[in-house]
């Protein structure tokens, strides 16, 4: 019986995707009358939700509050986080269809606020990460009444609360490692934002994408202006198609880059103020677009007017402290590592560690003329400014063990991989030595204390990694 119901209720919550409201009803309800019987409340929870959201989609709405409300009912009383989450979305898209702003921003609240207290209880940041990417979509529609309602500093915050978290944490973990106890990482507010590019001297460019629309913030100084923007399913297919002319050198990739740059910068374009930093928060696949080869009108580049960087969010930067403090040395650099003669001894520990690697497709080919680039380098600054470490020399434990702070650049040429299943395995691929795999990853890169203006990755494909709605891309940058 249980099987049938569960069975019934899914059929039912199917054909409502599928616009059959008369199929989803009859399903839904038998497979609720079942679930009713069986005095099963995960399973009535699914029906009565799976009610509510076909008599919302087929527009009769006041049935539809009943049966979400029927079902908050229920998962309040089970003390189920997740059905509290989904009634509230459930009564907040009741809400907003009808134009009740200030109630649909409510239940909005309300099921960020149960996602946040799960949230809470997962150990990893990979669950974390999943989990969130799972439940962004109420952070988009409160964003959207919010901004509907003017209320731009407020949902700021939000588009804040939904970026990036797990990254967050994983930065005050590696602070808590090399420097002890320290303050929780904390979300910023408008006023914190606003703040926090003032002390930098930046602008910074904040994205949202949503179904029905998207939205984007500019901060500088003391002041936040926020435009709406077209939906996610447009620009994504814009920003898609621009980076696969760049890749091809398409000639028509100049022809796109006017038309995007008036898609997503033009209306907030009077904020950006020359001789500042634009400091991009993007969102999606807007993560892969390189800002800097847009055009505004008049034919040249972006990156011509303004120095571009790239930040997960406005939290995840306050939380990277600037360069202070007086530096030694110009340059560490590190290249052409000693990958060996052949594969690890069977057995070992790096035999076990880099076996998962070459699995997942790193190939460890010689790369002789990375010898000839770091000496390039190099040769720009006088030789007591740098330091490098070539072939056998450039290993893990070499980065681990000199003073970063000292260096106001720091330069790898070398293999680097993307793990997209597990990002925190991703990493830098220096000179194995003894027991130890000579792979840099997410966390060793995490508990490095530096002190650098720019540290370059000179590998392919650093910039790509897995993208996870609300975290961004996870990969090396």
């Amino acid at each position: 019986m249980r099987s049938r119901a569960s069975a019934l209720v899914t059929l039912g919550r199917a054909y409502s995707r599928l616009g059959n409201f008369s199929g989803a009803l009859k399903n839904l309800h038998a497979g609720l009358d079942t679930a009713i019987s069986l005095n099963n409340t995960e399973l009535e929870f699914a029906g009565t939700h799976g009610l509510g959201e076909a008599l919302l989609r087929s527009g009769r709405t006041t049935e539809a509050e009943r049966e979400f409300r029927k079902a908050l009912t229920l998962g309040e009383q089970a003390g189920i986080p997740d059905a509290v989450r989904l009634a509230r979305e459930g009564l907040g898209d009741v809400a907003r269809q009808a134009g009740h702003l200030d109630d649909a921003a409510t239940h909005y609240r309300a099921a960020i606020e149960a996602i946040e207290s799960m949230r809470s209880r997962l150990g990893s940041s990979e669950f974390k990460t999943t989990f969130l990417s799972g439940t962004i979509t109420a952070y988009e529609r409160l964003i959207d009444v919010l901004a509907h309602q003017g209320r731009k500093e407020e949902a700021l915050y939000v588009a804040e609360k939904a970026r990036a978290r797990a990254f967050l944490d994983m930065l005050a973990a590696g602070r808590r490692q090399t420097a002890g106890a320290a303050a929780e990482p904390k979300l910023l507010d408008s006023v914190g934002i606003e703040q926090e590019m003032a002390r930098r001297g930046a602008v910074l460019v904040e994205y949202a994408l949503g179904a029905r629309r998207s939205y984007v913030w500019a901060v500088a100084g003391n002041k936040t202006v926020m435009a709406p923007l077209a939906s996610r399913a447009v620009l994504e297919e814009r920003a898609r198609h621009y980076r696969e002319l760049l890749v091809k050198q398409s000639p028509q990739a100049v022809e796109e880059a006017t038309p995007l740059y008036q898609m997503l910068l033009a209306p907030i374009a009077s904020q950006l103020v020359r001789n500042k930093i634009v400091v991009i928060v993007a969102d999606g696949a807007l993560h892969y677009l390189p800002f800097e080869t847009l055009m505004p009108p008049g034919g040249h580049f972006l990156g011509e007017d303004f120095t571009v960087a790239y930040v997960p969010s406005a939290s995840v930067l306050a939380e990277l402290p600037a360069p202070s403090g007086v530096r030694q040395k110009e340059l560490l650099a590190y290249g052409n590592p000693d990958f060996g003669p052949g594969p690890p001894r069977p057995g070992t520990a790096q035999d076990v560690v880099r076996g998962l690697d070459v699995r997942d497709g790193l190939r460890l080919t010689p790369l002789p003329n990375t010898r000839y680039e770091v000496d390039g380098i190099a040769a720009l600054y006088p030789t007591s400014m740098s330091t490098t470490h070539l072939g056998r020399a450039a290993t893990k434990t070499s980065v681990q063990q000199e003073n970063l702070t000292e260096y106001k650049r720091i330069h790898f040429a070398t293999h680097a991989f993307i793990d997209e299943r597990r990002p925190e395995r991703s990493g830098i691929v220096l000179s194995s030595a003894g027991q130890e795999d000579g792979v840099l990853r997410i966390n060793d890169i995490l508990a490095l204390k530096l002190n650098a203006d720019l540290v370059v990755l000179s590998a392919c494909q650093t910039g790509l990694g897995k993208l996870m709605r609300g975290e961004g891309i996870s990969g090396l940058t």
